[in-house]
C-alpha cells in the first residue's frame, strides 16, 4: 500500500478486502459494519479475531502437566518441548512452571534427587547446568563399562580355545562309533549307535573302533563266535587207592 501511494485508512480497507475477493468482503461486513471511522488496524484486529482458534487455556495446562521426558531425550530437548507447549498455556512465569515440570517427570530418579536437594531457590538455568553434568557423566560411564565388558568377553574366549567343535573337550569328541572327524559320543546320527559290536559284544560301536582289550587266549581253550573263549576242564582219571603187600 506505500508502493501505491495509499494513505487514506478506508482506501487501505477497501484495497486489502477487494484484493481477497467477494468471500472475505462479505465475511468482514459480517462481523464489523461499514463505518467511515474504520482503519486497516481494526480491520486486521477483527479478522484475526475471526480465524485464530479459541484456546481452552484450562485444558492446554492439563496436557502440559501430563508431558514427561522421553527415553534418550536430554534435559534440554525436554526444555524445548515444554517451551513449545507453553505458548498457549499462559504461564504467569514460564521458567518456573518447566522447572517443575522437569523435576516431576525426568525419567532418571537420581537427578531428581540431586534437584531436590539442591537448597534455596532454584532456577531453570542451574537445573539445566546440573542435568548437561549428570548426562555426561553417565555418558562416560557407560563407555568405560562397555570396554570393560569387551576385556572379560576376550578372556573368556581365550579361555574356551583348545575345546573343539559345538564347545565339547577332546575326551568328549572321542570317536566312539566310528573314525570320522568331529565326531560326538553319543550322536544319535551315528550309524553305529545301535550295531553290536562282534569284538566285546557292547552295543554303540563297530568292531574296528572297539577300545575293549581282548581277552588272553587259554591255552586250553577255544574261541567262539562272539569272541570269547571256553575253558575245556580237564580230564582227571580217578584216583585208586595202591596197596603194597
Amino acid at each position: 500500500m506505500v508502493s501505491k501511494g495509499v494513505t487514506n485508512e478506508q482506501q487501505k480497507v477497501a484495497l486489502l478486502l477487494h484484493s481477497k475477493g467477494m468471500e472475505l468482503q462479505e465475511l468482514y461486513y459480517t462481523l464489523k459494519p461499514v463505518s467511515e471511522d474504520n482503519n486497516l488496524q481494526e480491520c486486521l484486529n477483527a479478522l484475526d479475531a475471526y480465524f485464530t482458534p479459541k484456546v481452552n487455556v484450562a485444558f492446554e495446562r492439563h496436557m502440559f502437566r501430563q508431558m514427561q521426558q522421553k527415553e534418550n531425550e536430554t534435559i534440554d530437548q525436554f526444555v524445548c518441548r515444554l517451551r513449545q507447549k507453553c505458548i498457549s498455556c499462559e504461564f504467569t512465569n514460564v521458567d518456573e512452571a518447566i522447572r517443575d515440570q522437569i523435576i516431576e517427570k525426568c525419567r532418571d530418579p537420581k537427578l531428581r534427587r540431586k534437584f531436590l536437594e539442591k537448597t534455596g531457590t532454584v532456577t531453570l538455568s542451574v537445573l539445566q547446568d546440573m542435568a548437561r553434568v549428570h548426562e555426561t557423566v553417565n555418558t562416560q560411564m557407560q563407555s568405560m563399562d562397555r570396554s570393560g565388558t569387551n576385556q572379560v568377553h576376550g578372556i573368556l574366549q581365550g579361555n574356551r580355545r583348545g575345546k573343539g567343535k559345538y564347545g565339547a573337550k577332546s575326551d568328549d569328541r572321542a570317536s566312539h562309533g566310528n573314525h570320522k572327524e568331529g565326531h560326538i559320543r553319543q550322536d544319535k546320527s551315528c550309524p553305529a549307535i545301535s550295531k553290536t559290536c562282534k569284538k566285546c559284544g557292547l552295543v554303540g560301536h563297530f568292531a574296528v573302533c572297539c577300545r575293549t582289550k581282548a581277552p588272553k587266549k587259554p591255552s586250553n581253550g577255544k574261541q567262539c563266535q562272539d569272541g570269547s573263549y571256553q575253558v575245556e576242564e580237564e580230564k582227571q582219571e580217578p584216583e585208586t587207592d595202591n596197596y603194597a603187600l
